[in-house]
């Protein structure tokens, strides 16, 4: 009998030992797959920032290089980064649309649908935060 009780411990050494090499096998296949995915992630981050750009520039309603020419008409700048310019487009789009907001709620007041000169130069004389913009329009 201690003979075969010595032949089960070792069967059950040889099943245990298969079943932590199988475990080993399956971390390794595992951890393997977690860094395949993880490249392909940053696979496609790198493939959507490209995509990222072009949609920051189809958020700019304004011409970049229109943008561009009118900033490197200041003799004080000499150059303008990228990102400088699409900050600067983004800003003038967001004064743009705050005027028309504005102007268009004067004309509604008046109880027209038209804009006029008229009303833009009624804000920029009433409304304090457009007061550097007194006498602008005057021709």
């Amino acid at each position: 009998m201690a003979g075969s009780e010595g032949m089960e411990v070792e069967s059950e050494q040889q099943m245990t030992g298969t079943t932590e090499n199988e475990e080993a096998v399956r971390q390794d296949s595992e951890q393997t797959e977690s860094q395949q995915e993880e490249e392909t992630e940053q696979q496609q981050e790198k493939e959507n920032q490209p995509q990222a750009a072009e949609q920051n520039d189809r958020l700019l309603k304004l011409p970049l290089s229109r943008i561009k020419t009118i900033i490197k008409m200041d003799p004080d700048v000499s150059l303008a980064s990228q990102e400088a310019v699409v900050t600067l487009t983004k800003a003038a789009e967001l004064f743009i649309s705050a005027v028309s907001k504005d102007a268009s709620y004067k004309t509604l007041q008046a109880k027209r649908k038209t804009l006029l000169r008229k009303d833009l130069e009624h804000i920029f004389d009433t409304r304090e935060c457009y007061a550097f913009l007194e006498g602008t329009m005057e021709s």
